[in-house]
């Protein structure tokens, strides 16, 4: 199956197809796209409580792993 490069250019705003073979220079220094870390782990702790070491969480291909990573940063300062 073939990629619509021109469809995932026009799904990002972009106006011009030919753009695709520079996202991976354009994004490369991106840590988040989308959803803000700070947000999605207030919303964990509203709903699941406080993290903690024992925490338990499934990331599944969301990204970069910014989110993990200010997670794991969070747990481990709690740590020392």
């Amino acid at each position: 199956m073939e990629i619509d490069k021109s469809s995932i250019v026009y799904s990002l705003s972009g106006s011009q197809g030919d753009l695709y073979e520079y996202f991976p220079y354009l994004f490369q220094d991106l840590w988040e796209l989308g959803g803000g870390s700070d947000e999605i782990i207030d919303l964990i702790e509203r709903n699941c409580g406080l993290l903690n070491p024992t925490t338990k969480i499934l990331e599944l291909c969301c990204g970069k792993g910014a989110v993990l990573i200010k997670i794991i940063n969070k747990i481990n300062f709690l740590q020392n």
